[in-house]
């Protein structure tokens, strides 16, 4: 037998045993974003299914070739949710604002967006299906029909995500439209986002400056009102924060501290002196100003114990970093506990309080 007659026989051996290439079905998940999947559940009057995963998780791979592939998830997915992948490495702010640590992770959620299942790790088929099954039965009936427009206020860490996207695809005014509503509207809609806004948020913007002037402009153009204000002492709750997190996006951080030094030689608020004193505190530490810092600091000694206690709290912050291990976590939060008290008593050993900072010491 030759090898090209020998070839055919074994590949149709292994078809008729079922050993060939497994049936090509169709695509389980939609390439919506999580907003566009919500919008379109609302419509259909479905739930959603969101895997988020990796593209090194060895778990993430086996469910791609055994758990989506099996028809009664491929049945039961279809019939009632909009499916959606979020890739945690591209989009990790997803991740860690739905509390996502184990990849893959599927959630099934409401089209606004309410959690009514999660499933870390791995997980057959039967047990896919499941507890899919429990968790909608549990959810009960659902109304007919659900207009677009009746669902709750827009997501902005969605929206964020949503301008990634849009950036991605060369959209920049969009991008830039969908960035600074997240940047002017986001904190109100949603107050625990403000972490977020002030970080990943503002070096989203600066990294499309690099390739669109117009949001470098619009970043310089909220720092320096955000500035104006505080001269004037009329400055809203977030106007220190949003001003030192740009500068320091944009590696001007020499402006926060010429701002703090503008304060110092006019009457200002203590509460202003001091907000504004804490955004700058390594850049003056680094220049070896203690006497400065100790101007926005009147209360050192108490400063620096409150730090103490908030790294201290190992079992009750954790929760709020569900993206690290737990030993990752206690290795982060140690070291940035010894900085933070060498930083304090170095401050106040140069200030010579020296029985603070033997306090602090011990």
């Amino acid at each position: 037998m030759n090898f090209r007659r020998w070839r055919f026989v074994a590949m149709a051996g292994c078809i008729g045993a079922g050993l060939g290439p497994p049936q090509v079905t169709a695509e389980l998940f939609s390439s919506l974003s999580f907003d566009g999947a919500c919008e379109q559940a609302a419509e259909e009057n479905k739930l959603v299914l969101v895997e988020v995963s990796t593209a090194w998780s060895r778990d993430g791979k086996k469910m791609k070739e055994s758990t989506w592939a099996d028809q009664r998830v491929l049945d039961w997915v279809r019939r009632r949710a909009v499916a959606v992948r979020v890739d945690a490495d591209r989009d990790p702010a997803w991740a860690l604002a739905h509390r996502v640590a184990v990849f893959p992770t599927v959630l099934l959620m409401t089209a606004e967006g309410r959690e009514l299942a999660r499933l870390a790790g791995f997980t057959e088929p039967s047990a896919l299906v499941g507890a899919l099954d429990q968790a909608d039965r549990e959810h009960g009936s659902r109304p007919a029909s659900r207009p677009a427009t009746s669902r709750a206020a827009p997501n902005p860490l969605a929206r964020q995500i949503e301008a990634r996207r849009l950036a991605e695809q060369g959209d920049q005014q969009a991008a830039l439209n969908a960035y600074l509503w997240c940047l002017d509207e986001g904190w109100s809609v949603d107050p625990a986002y403000a972490p977020i806004r002030n970080s990943l948020l503002l070096r989203e913007l600066a990294e499309l400056g690099r390739s669109f002037p117009p949001a470098l402009e619009a970043l310089r153009e909220r720092r320096d009102a955000a500035a104006a204000r505080l001269r004037q002492g009329r400055e809203t709750p977030d106007d220190a924060v949003i001003f030192a997190s740009i500068n320091r996006q944009l590696d001007e951080e020499e402006r926060t501290v010429a701002l703090y030094d503008e304060l110092l030689l006019k009457p200002t608020p203590p509460a202003t002196l001091s907000q504004v004193a804490r955004l700058c505190f390594t850049p003056l530490l680094v220049q070896r100003r203690y006497r400065d810092i100790q101007l926005g600091y009147p209360h050192l000694f108490e400063d620096a114990m409150r730090e103490f206690d908030y790294y201290a709290q190992s079992a009750e912050l954790a929760d709020r970093y569900p993206h690290m291990t737990r030993q990752e976590f206690d290795r982060t939060r140690l070291a940035n506990l010894r900085e933070k008290v060498c930083q304090y008593y170095e401050v106040l050993v140069a200030i010579q309080a020296h029985e603070a900072a033997d306090k602090l010491a011990a």
